[in-house]
């Protein structure tokens, strides 16, 4: 909007332009003060006069009427100063009122609930003490507020009333008439007939208030469905209307292990039902204990929508992993197989074999693999400096004379629960059964293991801590390798 002209300029006054007809009264007493004054206060001083040959000086009386009026002047002009401020505020919040009108239009206004609202602008539900003060008025901190219906949104009476209001600004009032005047934009749509089971389309007008009352009917897009469809439909479980012969697509439960899923989301009896191979290590009991389920078995299928997704689940759930779990459960393979080859030659040894060069570079072999794929195992990074000192203090070499076999056999066997964990996982995470040929490298949870006594085991894995040994103390090294130790009896 133009800026509204109210003062003066070079000594005259300057006209008034763009006045919202609201405010020409204010305006207009505006001008009158601003000339009242520009005219007070541009009178010249009465000046003397030759007479005879002699200068007559003004009267005193001439000058003091020319101060009276210099004074009244500077009044005036303080006071349409003070008109010229009120004005422009008076403007101001009139366009600020208009504005949020427009919004208010546009947007709608929810209800208000009547009553006190308090200082946090939530209506209070109680009378409080400090409510009221001695003559029962509200105090400062509280107000009461009228109920007020709520306003329903309507863009087109807010552009109307936008298109005609002097406060706005001159864009907002040229877009309002804009969508005042614009014409219909027709789209076009289509719909489903519950009475006829045709795909109707139609078009209706954008540019309404209410666009569904302007729907004209073009034409039929689509004609109802064939009994061949209705049966496709229903078999990817998409929801049909009961009128066509549907009643909503099925969902198909947890269906059980094997077998195959017909079109009405049972298991069908007749088909071959996939039954496991005799269990080989731990028992389903067992592997429930450990994993929380028997990883070998189907798991609980979730609520499919429709009898074709169900088969497609069970289907994929015998798939082989690929990607990164199948890499993963490679890799836990490998590292169980060295670790038992590892504890196997272990195990054929004697102390007096240690000696001979050919069992000692057998051995390194052994543990060199066993480190190398439990690298991978562990999801460490190359076999060097820090790496491999963490996977050495994992899995320690036999040739170190402080490891014996049955702290080496203990060990070896907490890695390869360690491998098992990560196959199973794997598979659990991709809903999918272990395979039965896989049964070797699923390890139940280990039984109790006894504490360690024997004084030659106690000494060799305090030597190996770095702690020195006590011949008048007794020592028990526990399973989880906590170490308590007591004075001896005397």
């Amino acid at each position: 909007m133009a800026s509204y002209t109210t003062g003066q300029a070079g000594g005259q006054v300057q006209p008034l332009t763009n006045i919202p007809s609201a405010y020409q009264a204010d305006a207009l007493e505006l001008a009158r003060a601003q000339r009242l004054a520009q005219m007070l206060s541009s009178q010249e001083l009465p000046q003397g006069q030759m007479v005879s040959g002699r200068y007559v000086a003004p009267s005193w009386t001439q000058n003091l009427a020319q101060l009276a009026n210099a004074a009244t002047g500077a009044y005036f002009a303080d006071k349409a100063e003070t008109q010229q401020q009120a004005l422009a505020k008076k403007i101001r919040e009139g366009q600020n009122a208009a504005l949020a009108d427009y919004i208010s239009q546009s947007e709608g206004r929810p209800a208000v609930e009547g009553g006190i609202y308090g200082a946090d602008n939530k209506l209070t539900m109680q009378t409080t003490p400090d409510m009221f003060g001695a003559n029962m008025e509200l105090n400062p901190q509280y107000r009461r507020v009228e109920a007020r219906p709520a306003v329903p949104a309507n863009q087109r009476a807010a552009n109307l009333s936008a298109a005609q209001n002097e406060l706005l600004p001159d864009w907002m009032r040229q877009f309002a008439i804009k969508e005042v005047t614009k014409g219909p934009d027709w789209k076009e749509i289509t719909q489903y007939n519950d009475r006829t089971g045709n795909t109707e389309t139609y078009r209706y007008n954008a540019n309404s208030p209410d666009p569904r009352s302007t729907m004209q009917f073009l034409g039929v897009s689509k004609p109802a469905l064939s009994v061949s469809d209705r049966l496709t439909l229903t078999d990817r479980g998409i929801a049909i209307p009961n009128n066509l012969g549907g009643g909503g697509g099925p969902v198909v439960g947890n269906a059980p292990a094997g077998g195959q899923v017909n079109p009405a989301g049972q298991v069908n009896p007749t088909q071959p039902a996939v039954k496991p191979v005799s269990a080989t290590n731990a028992t389903s009991q067992d592997l429930v204990k450990t994993y929380g389920y028997d990883p070998f078995k189907l798991p609980a299928m979730p609520p499919q929508p429709s009898p074709e997704a169900a088969r497609n689940w069970q289907a994929n759930a015998y798939k082989p992993l690929e990607g990164t779990a199948g890499q993963k459960v490679d890799g836990a393979k490998m590292y169980y197989n060295a670790l038992e080859n590892y504890n196997n030659y272990v195990a054929t040894l004697t102390p007096a074999d240690l000696a001979k060069p050919s069992v000692r570079s057998r051995l390194d072999s052994l543990y060199a693999t066993a480190k190398l794929t439990g690298k991978e195992a562990n999801n460490l990074g190359v076999l060097n400096g820090g790496d491999e000192r963490i996977l050495e203090e994992v899995l320690p070499n036999y040739k170190n004379i402080t490891v014996t076999k049955n702290n080496l056999n203990r060990i070896i066997q907490d890695q390869k629960q360690f491998a098992s964990g990560i196959i199973v996982e794997a598979y659990g995470t991709q809903q999918k059964v272990v395979p039965e040929n896989m049964r070797k490298f699923i390890i139940a949870t280990k039984a109790e293991i006894a504490p360690i006594t024997d004084v030659k085991e106690v000494r060799a894995v305090l030597r190996q801590r770095n702690i020195p040994y006590k011949p008048n103390y007794e020592y028990k090294i526990n399973p989880d390798g906590s170490i308590d130790e007591r004075p001896k009896a005397k």
